[in-house]
């Protein structure tokens, strides 16, 4: 009896098209797996440099590292001098955080379009300027419920460092409130945004209005987003 010792071409086809299938099964959980893999280092690298504000607060007498909004600033957690043009390693590690971090790397969100150095900006109610309704506070006594205070997110400013700093209107602004002046950035599975908060700890938002991920410009009206809200219940007591 003659044995058959190879497939037919049918066979192979069969072969190659559960092959396929397969893939395409399992290429959208790769996927995932791949975005919250990133979605873990950007909460990381968040953790550590709330953890490194944290520290220079306890080092230098309570006072608070801010984002620099003028070239005059004490507060900088990176060179001022750079103002909205990209950053270069050296304007990091002329920032106040620099010593504690030692890590560009650090000050990236891995999933960042936009190729610039540093992804994250910081609350301008902590260590930042007056202005646009709010009076922000200079030492870590003065931060009022730090477990709930916004300290740093993923911004997604076109202009790149955006002075570092990140603002909107508070709730209690009489004129403003149902405007964004910056915006959140949505970049991990395109409608979440990662933070850190004034006591160290790190959260992952999904935004809850589809409206909020199509953001391009500042001052956006969103009338009854409730995404607003939450951002200014976080913002400024």
């Amino acid at each position: 009896m003659r044995r058959r010792c190879a497939f037919t071409l049918i066979e192979l086809l069969v072969v190659m098209t559960i092959i396929a299938l397969l893939v395409a099964m399992l290429l959208p959980s790769l996927s995932r797996s791949m975005q919250t893999a990133k979605a873990a280092v950007c909460m990381a690298r968040q953790r550590q440099i709330a953890v490194a504000w944290l520290s220079y607060a306890t080092d230098n007498n309570s006072q608070l590292v801010g984002s620099h909004c003028s070239v005059n600033s004490t507060y900088a957690w990176t060179n001022p001098h750079s103002g909205h043009v990209p950053e270069t390693e050296q304007d990091l590690k002329d920032g106040k955080l620099w010593t504690y971090l030692n890590n560009v790397d650090i000050y990236r969100c891995p999933v960042d379009p936009r190729g610039y150095l540093r992804s994250y900006s910081m609350s301008m109610y902590v260590g930042g300027i007056g202005g646009w309704y709010i009076t922000p506070v200079q030492s870590m006594g003065s931060v009022i419920g730090a477990s709930r205070r916004l300290l740093t997110l993923d911004e997604a400013d076109p202009r790149g460092a955006n002075l570092g700093a990140w603002a909107i209107y508070p709730a209690t602004d009489p004129t403003h409130k149902e405007y964004w002046i910056d915006w959140p950035a949505s970049w991990h599975f395109d409608d979440s945004n990662v933070m850190s908060f004034c006591d160290g700890h790190v959260e992952f938002y999904r935004f809850q209005n589809p409206a909020t991920t199509k953001i391009t410009g500042f001052y956006t009206y969103a009338p009854n987003n409730v995404d607003l809200d939450y951002f200014q219940q976080i913002y400024v007591p």
